[in-house]
């Protein structure tokens, strides 16, 4: 066999491990929701208004039904203010897979990538990668499970709490993963421990059960998804489950260890102790052999990063601790995995920071090789015994058990052993699903190219020929692109730490960038945040855990300048002139943590001059600050997003009491992550949400949902001038951009004829219509919140009255056009009876 020597990109790879030992931390919260849906007027869901903010359970906004009432709007109003959507990349680095489904038998390959959607993919190549909707209701698949007796009927479960994002229950499959239905019975509203599906499963011994984990409980099924019953409620959060011998059911739970029940209903479930781990859990994950569920493993981590594995052969009744993988275990609530062989008891994969197998049941193991970080999945399936593959930050792996090579691992010992053949899927394949921090575009001779900062991945330079390099190592934060001299780059990883290239568009490599200057690396967030002027490429701002930085000589010496007020996780924005406002603001972790915002006028000259805006966010109802942006038209007016999805604009900074604005407007329960200005056009707004792009033609008031980019969460936004180009940079579907119409040419809602309606909700069921420009005639539309037309009329001189008897209660939309068709008022209507 031929030996395979370590190539550049084995070098980083080995560089990657290196950081995440010195670094790793756990993880900060990611992920999101769902995928397709039928919109259909649901008369039992309770639709909430869009002017009412609505929390369930404490845990965030009800992100399902704002994506229902946004995506009507959004129809309706069929609006063209962004165009020209392209994908830019990076297509050299799939995200996180949460969820595969192989099965070659019936020609079924499916990915689950968090925010990203459901995918079709080539088995043995990975490419072509197909997105099977980029615009349903969510992006996010936590779990794909298939129906053992009908191999065509799928399950993909939706939400995870770590992603931020509710879910919108489990879609279903009866054409082997073509088109996905929502299952009526699993939609949040009917019960909200729906929101976050951790894990859905087929009952091997029965067509019609199903079981699926809510965070810490457990729900079965026992008629195909048509009613649900709880029938295990755990301490802390059910990580996995499998099913043992007839019908039993082994479930494993972070903090506690394994439980078990003889036939799955409720009451039965209890935990196992005695000669299999209890106490002193961290994270655990069970697994049964298909070939003879009898045959269990259990694998633990705990807090100190010691593991143990465990093998039952009598369905878990008793078990043997064995040898355990070599290798580095960490954050094991964030990612721990476990795999066995449909053909083989003796195969099982496990994994972690990295990934390990045995091939003699536990008795030994090798650490696998040639791979990415941070295992989510191990997927086996029975068409193909002895091939594995593997979900993890950067995409799919194909593990090859039937063909063995003799290769060098990148991490570990031994330094070369035997190892099962093994491909990275999704490098080069058109994968774009990267969960995206923070990105910058370069000027626009250089077309769409960006460096982005990216989950687990690092930072990337992506180029408009196609050329896309990996720059940094880790996880990648803030980056920034000097626009006098786009070959000074920026980029950074965790913990503050600084990188920069001086050859960033004409020697594009890893090997370019080195570190910044003088700054140490003392950065107050786990994903670094800094801010670069736009107008002086050589001004870059940083916070430590105790003070504010800048450089003015392109990153070559940094000076602390300013006090950062003891704030905690301080995040900074800045207006683009070359003697700069700056902005930072931070929780008061002391005391109340609340926000606390600091002005610096001047920033480049000014040397302790801050002016303090206190309790600026309430650490109850907004959670901490999320993302800060400077108004480009007014530097004394700033916007921001908190954990908790509020958006504020910020006034009046030019004197010492700040103003406090509320910019949700219509779109109340839509979870915000960031907001803009346009230079030039101070009534339009963007902002990026849980569920998509959202622009506002008036400030705020009125937000509708652009369509020109998959409705996926998004992060970052930048807003280049001179061309008008949107850099979308999204947490699960990559980096796009589209065109943003010539800002002279759109007219704000609030210039468009004004047109009233009265009485608004409706009590008799009659409307009048008054538009203050006395439109002779008028057309007027009215959509329910699906966005379907349920009727239609012309109102003139001598009808200025509507009858809607027929329509049910609920919420309607309504439009009116002129004689012309321009649209000249657009309303939401309320019907009461």
């Amino acid at each position: 066999m031929q030996l395979i020597k370590k190539t550049t990109a084995g070098f980083i790879k080995s560089i990657i491990l290196f950081e995440l030992l010195l670094t790793i931390l756990n993880v900060s919260g990611q992920h999101i929701a769902a995928y397709k849906e039928i919109y259909q007027t649901d008369k039992e869901s309770g639709e909430i208004p869009f002017s009412i903010p609505k929390k369930t359970n404490g845990n965030g906004w009800d992100d399902y039904l704002s994506f229902k009432k946004a995506k009507a709007w959004n129809q309706t109003l069929k609006a063209t203010v962004l165009n020209s959507p392209e994908e830019i990349g990076p297509m050299e680095m799939g995200g996180r897979v949460r969820s595969l489904l192989v099965d070659t038998t019936n020609g079924i390959y499916l990915a689950a990538p968090s925010g990203g959607g459901l995918w079709n993919f080539h088995p043995a190549l990975g490419t072509p990668f197909t997105p099977i909707d980029d615009f349903g209701s969510f992006m996010a698949v936590t779990s794909i499970a298939q129906n053992p007796f009908a191999p065509h009927v799928i399950y993909a479960s939706t939400g995870s709490i770590n992603h931020g994002t509710k879910g919108s229950g489990v879609f279903k499959s009866v054409d082997g993963g073509a088109t996905f239905n929502p299952l009526p019975s699993t939609l949040p509203q009917h019960n909200p421990d729906f929101e976050y599906i951790n894990t859905i499963q087929c009952a091997p011994t029965h067509a019609d059960h199903i079981y699926m984990s809510c965070q810490n409980k457990l729900y079965r099924s026992e008629d195909a998804g048509l009613t649900w019953s709880m029938v295990f409620q755990a301490p802390h959060t059910i990580k996995s489950f499998c099913f043992s011998s007839l019908t039993s059911i082994v479930v494993s739970v972070d903090y506690a260890g394994v439980f078990k029940s003889i036939n799955g209903n409720s009451g039965t479930f209890t935990q196992l102790t005695g000669n299999i781990r209890s106490t002193n859990v961290q994270g655990v994950v069970v697994a049964s052999y298909p070939g003879n569920r009898a045959v269990l493993y259990a694998y633990f981590v705990n807090a100190t990063a010691v593991h143990e594995f465990y093998k039952s052969s009598d369905g878990g009744n008793n078990w043997v601790p064995l040898s355990v993988p070599n290798y580095y275990v960490a954050q094991p609530t964030f990612c721990l995995t476990i795999g066995v062989s449909p053909n083989d008891s003796n195969t099982v994969v496990v994994g972690n920071i990295g990934w390990a197998y045995t091939l003699d049941g536990g008795s030994s193991w090798k650490e696998g090789c040639d791979l990415e970080v941070d295992f989510h999945h191990v997927h086996f399936h029975a068409s193909q015994p002895r091939v594995a593959y593997l979900g993890y930050d950067q995409g799919i792996g194909r593990v090859d058990f039937e063909n063995m090579d003799s290769i060098i691992c990148w991490s570990g010992t031994p330094h070369y052993s035997y190892q099962p053949n093994q491909k990275e899927l999704g490098k080069s394949g058109g994968f774009n699903t990267t969960q995206i921090y923070y990105g910058d575009y370069f000027p626009s001779s250089y077309g769409n190219s960006i460096v982005e900062g990216q989950q687990d991945g690092g930072c990337f330079a992506v180029f408009e020929n196609g050329q896309e390099e990996r720059v940094a190592v880790g996880d990648g934060g803030a980056v920034f692109i000097n626009k006098q001299n786009p070959d000074e780059v920026f980029v950074s990883t965790q913990f503050g730490n600084l990188k920069k290239s001086n050859a960033a568009t004409t020697l594009p490599s890893y090997n370019s960038y080195s570190s910044s200057g003088s700054f140490s690396g003392n950065h107050p967030n786990w994903i670094t945040q800094f801010v670069g002027n736009n107008a002086d490429g050589n001004q870059v701002y940083i916070a430590s855990s105790d003070s504010l930085y800048r450089t003015e000589n392109g990153g070559n010496t940094y000076t602390a300048f300013a006090d950062n007020n003891a704030l905690s996780g301080v995040l900074l924005a800045i207006s683009h002139k070359n003697n700069p406002t700056l902005y930072a603001i931070g929780y008061k972790s002391a005391s109340s943590w609340n926000s606390d915002l600091l002005k610096i006028e001047n920033a480049k000259t000014s040397l302790n001059s801050e002016v303090v805006y206190n309790d600026l966010l309430d650490f109850g109802a907004d959670g901490f600050p999320n993302a800060i942006y400077v108004d480009p038209n007014n530097e004394h007016i700033v916007y921001i997003t908190t954990t908790n999805g509020n958006a504020y604009k910020i006034s009046n900074l030019n004197g010492p009491n700040a103003t406090v604005t509320t910019l949700k407007g219509n779109a109340t329960n839509v979870h915000f992550n960031t907001v803009i200005g346009m230079e030039n056009y101070p009534d339009l707004l963007l902002a990026g949400t849980n569920i998509g792009l959202f622009y506002s033609e008036d400030a705020g008031v009125n937000w509708v949902l652009s369509n020109a980019i998959p409705y996926t969460k998004i992060n970052d936004l930048k807003y280049r001038s001179n061309d008008n180009q949107l850099f979308v940079f999204t947490y699960g579907r990559g980096a796009w951009t589209c065109h943003v119409n010539d800002p002279t040419d759109i007219l704000p809602l609030k210039n468009k004829a004004m047109v009233t309606l009265f009485p608004n909700p409706v009590l008799n069921g009659v409307i009048n219509v008054v538009s203050e420009k006395k439109e002779t005639t008028c057309y007027i539309m009215v959509y329910d919140i699906a966005g379907k037309l349920v009727m239609d009329d012309i109102l003139g001189p001598h009808k200025t009255s509507l009858s809607i008897h027929h329509l049910p209660k609920g919420e309607y939309i309504v439009h009116l056009k002129n004689q012309s068709g321009k649209m000249v008022g657009i309303e939401k209507l309320v019907v009461v009876n």
